[in-house]
């Protein structure tokens, strides 16, 4: 295993340069301000070449830039195929073929990047704001002081981050992904999809697919990006109140105020929500609880689900979707003409002007406005409100009450 410890960055490529120091354990290659270290044993140096012996540390010092830049530990390489990379100036392509095993890798105090390699790795980045990007074995990365941001790439990556350490982000590349304790933000790459906050105040960043975000508790600010994507209060632990038309949250069932930009859709929570949407076309699902769900302009999917809940429709396009035994539920309609849909079993006119209603073969209640309404309840025991103006009324099979 070998260990690297960082000490200034950033490392130059490029060092190829004069042989000045070698014997069986050591060779050293200065370069203008460089100065590179190769210790191990039984080296055998011919032909300006490494032909033998084995590895076992180097480091590499920079006098223009701080003194010592790195050192690694822990090794048992071929001197030979190590010295090929010093041969090529591939310092870069060096480091890492020596960290292609399970390495320990320590940050500096500057600001690092840090990279993961082959097999299960350990990255400290130390002070700094650093950058640890994971390989694809389950690394573990430990950012420390500083606002770090950490790359992942592998389901079993470990990411630590203690108290008061900064303001530290994810960019997963992970389907789905929950915020560890003290991380505040969190971003997708390519095929990131689900995200979940913490009890902080999050910034969740979505990409160009339908992204899932859950901030929980915490102020958070959720931006869906492009794509159409949803913001998920299923885990409140009390009502929400959505306003899309302001993008935001004014209660995120934990007491918090939510930034919503670029949501499309709103999952509810198990209490009795409040939702509006905005001018495109929104998925609002209530989920548990009496909800109220306004779709507002747009062609809007409005599902309630268990519970008496409240529609309010302004759209001949939204569809409102209620199953049989989920509860005694209402729709609130703005439009010259409805007929109310299966399931749902009440209707009123919130208009000014005149208004159709037509029931289904459940027992509705339907009311009119100021206008001249045409009520009909078809089948069931309705119940049917003309309101103010010359109203028909038309009850339809069961044992209706008109007034």
């Amino acid at each position: 295993m070998a260990i690297m410890s960082i000490y200034n960055t950033p490392v130059r490529s490029g060092v190829y340069g004069t042989v000045t120091v070698y014997n069986s354990s050591q060779i050293t290659i200065v370069s203008g301000s460089t100065t590179q270290n190769y210790y191990g044993y039984n080296f055998v140096y011919g032909n300006n070449s490494v032909v033998g012996g084995t590895l076992t540390g180097t480091n590499y010092y920079d006098s223009l830039n701080g003194g010592l830049q790195y050192q690694i530990s822990g090794l048992n390489h071929s001197a030979a195929s190590v010295y090929s990379y010093v041969a090529s100036n591939n310092q870069n392509g060096l480091i890492q073929y020596l960290l292609n095993g399970p390495d320990v890798i320590n940050g500096s105090s500057g600001d690092d990047l840090l990279y993961g390699y082959d097999m299960s790795d350990t990255i400290y980045g130390g002070g700094g704001n650093d950058t640890l990007v994971g390989g694809t074995y389950g690394d573990s990365m430990v950012g420390g002081q500083g606002n770090d941001t950490y790359y992942l790439y592998d389901n079993n990556d470990v990411l630590v981050e203690y108290a008061n350490e900064g303001n530290d982000t994810v960019i997963s590349d992970l389907f789905g992904y929950t915020l560890g304790q003290n991380f505040e933000n969190l971003r997708f790459s390519f095929y990131g999809t689900n995200g979940t906050g913490n009890e902080l105040d999050n910034v969740i960043t979505g990409n160009d697919r339908g992204n899932l975000l859950d901030g929980r508790a915490g102020s958070d600010t959720i931006n869906g990006g492009a794509g159409i994507d949803t913001a998920d209060y299923s885990s409140a632990s009390a009502a929400i109140n959505v306003d899309l038309r302001n993008n935001v949250a004014n209660n995120d069932g934990f007491g918090n105020f939510d930034l919503l930009y670029s949501i499309e859709n709103i999952y509810g929570s198990a209490y009795d929500d409040y939702v509006v949407g905005d001018g495109g076309d929104n998925r609002l699902e209530g989920r548990l609880g009496n909800d109220t769900l306004d779709g507002s302009s747009g062609n809007d999917a409005l599902i309630g689900g268990a519970g008496n809940d409240t529609y309010g429709v302004d759209s001949l396009s939204d569809v409102v979707t209620e199953l049989a035994g989920e509860g005694t539920d209402s729709v609130n309609v703005i439009l010259a003409s409805y007929t109310l849909g299966a399931n749902v079993e009440n209707m009123r006119y919130t208009g000014a002007g005149n208004f159709s209603g037509i029931g289904n073969e459940l027992g509705n209640t339907i009311q009119g406005g100021v206008g001249n309404d045409a009520l009909y309840g078809l089948a069931g025991n309705d119940t049917l409100i003309g309101g103010g103006g010359n109203d028909v009324l038309g009850g339809g099979a069961g044992n209706d009450d008109m007034s």
